[in-house]
């Protein structure tokens, strides 16, 4: 499936998941998960998301405090499929401490992906 979002500026992207299984979740979706059904991609940060949306993420308790990673496979965070209304150079991401928040799409170390693979349900 293609997705379409709308950015701030009114205009809208499209990302091709044609001829993939698997796409990212988006900021409308983690939000709908943490309660939320009224978020938007201009909207705020959210905090205290479930576990489960951010769990698994290999952070130490010195990389928290010292907001470094020492590894280069050790995802503290990862991205959506939506972008930040107000920023063009931002998009929405997931961290591992639970927060939906932004920060800018050019910066790649420590964040990840996290696809949402679809699933028929006689196949389960």
């Amino acid at each position: 499936d293609n997705v379409t979002r709308q950015n701030g500026s009114g205009s809208t992207y499209t990302i091709d998941y044609n001829g993939y299984k698997a796409r990212l979740i988006s900021g409308q979706e983690i939000a709908v998960s943490a309660g939320d059904n009224e978020w938007t991609s201009g909207g705020d940060w959210k905090y205290g998301l479930p576990t489960w949306l951010h769990n698994n993420m290999a952070v130490s308790v010195d990389e928290e405090y010292n907001h470094e990673i020492t590894d280069a496979y050790e995802q503290m965070m990862y991205w959506t499929d939506s972008a930040y209304d107000w920023n063009p150079f931002h998009a929405w991401l997931v961290e591992y401490n639970g927060e939906l928040s932004t920060y800018y799409v050019s910066y790649s170390r420590s964040y990840g992906v996290r696809p949402v693979v679809k699933i028929m349900k006689s196949n389960l």
